[in-house]
């Protein structure tokens, strides 16, 4: 049987031993069979358990595939990089983008605000004293009666109260400007020239 093996084994390569070990205990089978039974013995089953060298040829046969796979492995991870790589500079490109229009946005209301002249802003000012004067001018709303103890005598006291509400009114001006600045008086007189102008 050695000898049938060795002939059988020496008409394959490493590789197709390797590959296909059932094709060749199956030929070992037919092979060694006709001399078998002449000594009337038969081979019931024939498997190759290990198949070794000396030079470590079958162990160096696997180093190119190792490498081929090493090499994908690789391959596969630098192209995973760069796309990572790509998506990022993506992504800070749209950045970049939202961030100028942004700029270009505050820049533009700035514009606009520049152009909203002092005239404009007094106007938006006058619209709101009717509102302020109507607000300080509410508590006298809800006066249903006023009784006036006075030694002067009722006129006077009734000339008194008149003349503190016109203070009142008389200062809204002054409050004004300390609160935002504007000079109320001037802003007026201001309009009213540039519409006798007109």
């Amino acid at each position: 049987m050695e000898g049938h093996l060795r002939g059988l084994i020496g008409q394959l390569t490493v590789e197709s031993i390797l590959k296909t070990p059932d094709e060749i205990n199956s030929k070992m089978r037919e092979t060694c069979s006709e001399d078998l039974d002449k000594m009337g013995l038969e081979v019931v089953s024939f498997t190759i358990k290990e198949i070794t060298d000396d030079k470590g040829y079958i162990d160096n046969m696997g180093v190119p595939e190792i490498e081929r796979i090493r090499r994908d492995a690789s391959i596969a991870k630098a192209e995973a990089e760069r796309d990572i790589q790509i998506k990022q500079a993506e992504a800070e490109k749209e950045s970049s983008i939202a961030k100028a229009a942004e700029a270009g946005a505050l820049e533009k209301k700035a514009e606009a605000y520049k152009q909203f002249t002092q005239a404009a802003l007094t106007v938006e000012f006058l619209k709101v004293l009717p509102e302020l004067a109507e607000k300080i001018a509410s508590p006298l709303a809800k006066v249903d009666k006023i009784t006036v103890i006075s030694q002067d005598g009722a006129s006077s006291s009734v000339n008194k109260i008149t003349g503190d509400i016109a203070k009142i009114m008389a200062q809204v001006p002054e409050l004004t400007q300390t609160l935002t600045s504007m000079n109320v008086t001037e802003a007026i007189s201001g309009l009213l020239g540039r519409d006798k102008e007109q």
